[in-house]
């Protein structure tokens, strides 16, 4: 017998909590979600690791929350999920949530009454104020030392977010050397975020506002590398196919402590962006391209010839696991600065 769909509304019907069986575990709950015309789902519970990804053979989008236990919760993840609730009614979308521990529920509601308290008698008007101050509740969060993610495409399970890094191909770096500028997927391709979001390869289910952005991984991280690898075979590999076929993408190295100070910064709850571009003067620190591929040899004098002799650098890759060539990377960009930066 197929369970009724139950939600506990705290902001009008835009954000509530889901009663009902772990959707990521039942079709049941995710064909309700979508014919009720949910595009999403917040899930709470001990995740490897906080990503949003698409379920499998479905439309919905499953934002994963990791917590590994009510006491993990901090203030920093409290605030991401408010934040999270934010940018995506700003953008249309509902927020149903679902949680498998009781206690974090509590906390996790009572954060989003708190938000949103001042502001359910003009929720537009709220939503302005709200995007307009970010900037400033983030700068008021404490800080916290670096938590292992449980992600297991790094050498230690942590993703290290001191520097971080924008991927692409050897012709795309070299449109961004030659402009000196890193434009949003929607700027560069010349297409609406609807084609984007609709394309095959969009695996993680993100919506059309996303291409709007500037995106950016932890600077250790390999799965930007295995993004920029789909977007050149045209399909979602295996990360068994992507180690047997290794190349990696250039990357573009930033201090996050730099970016948290660009004029068009935006957080969605689970990525900082930038919103159309980001400029390569002054925020870049290093660009490491991978010696061996196609191009890259004329990419390498490009940059060399647009770029301050420091920011530039070439790194082999053949022979190596894509785990050490995204180590090796990072670890050449992070001695390129020693100025101590806030980990995103």
């Amino acid at each position: 017998m197929s369970e009724s769909l139950s939600i506990d509304w705290l902001v009008s019907d835009r954000i509530g909590v889901l009663n009902a069986s772990n959707p990521a575990e039942s079709t049941d709950v995710q064909t309700q979600l979508e014919d009720a015309g949910f595009v999403q789902v917040v899930t709470v519970r001990p995740w490897d690791f906080t990503m949003a990804w698409r379920l499998p053979d479905r439309s919905l989008r499953n934002f994963m929350v990791r917590v590994t236990d009510p006491s993990a919760l901090s203030r920093r993840d409290l605030w991401r999920l408010n934040e999270f609730c934010v940018y995506e009614l700003v953008h249309g979308r509902r927020v149903p949530i679902w949680f498998e521990d009781d206690r974090v529920r509590r906390d996790v509601v009572a954060s989003i009454r708190r938000l949103f308290a001042p502001g359910l008698a003009d929720l537009g008007g709220f939503f302005a104020e709200a995007m307009a101050t970010q900037r400033g509740r983030y700068a008021q969060l404490p800080e916290e030392p670096p938590r292992p993610t449980g992600c297991h495409y790094c050498h230690d399970g942590l993703c290290r977010g001191d520097l971080v890094c924008h991927t692409t191909t050897v012709q795309g770096a070299a449109a961004i050397v030659r402009s000196g500028r890193i434009l949003s997927a929607c700027a560069a391709r010349g297409v609406c975020g609807d084609e984007m979001a609709r394309d095959p390869r969009n695996a993680a289910g993100d919506p059309p506002d996303y291409f709007e952005y500037v995106m950016w991984g932890p600077g250790n991280c390999t799965a930007v590398d295995k993004l920029v690898f789909e977007r050149v075979v045209g399909y979602v590999p295996s990360w068994e196919e992507f180690e047997a076929d290794f190349r990696p993408a250039v990357r573009f190295f930033f201090r996050f402590a730099d970016l948290e100070a660009h004029p068009r910064l935006t957080f969605d709850g689970i990525h900082a962006k930038i919103h159309e571009a980001l400029e390569l003067d002054p925020y870049l620190v290093l660009v490491v391209i991978p010696k061996g591929l196609t191009g890259s040899a004329e990419l390498i004098q490009l940059a060399r010839r647009h770029l301050p002799p420091k920011k530039a650098t070439s790194s082999p890759f053949i022979g190596l696991h894509y785990k050490d060539w995204a180590q090796n990377a990072y670890r050449q960009a992070r001695a390129r600065t020693r100025s101590p930066s806030r980990t995103g």
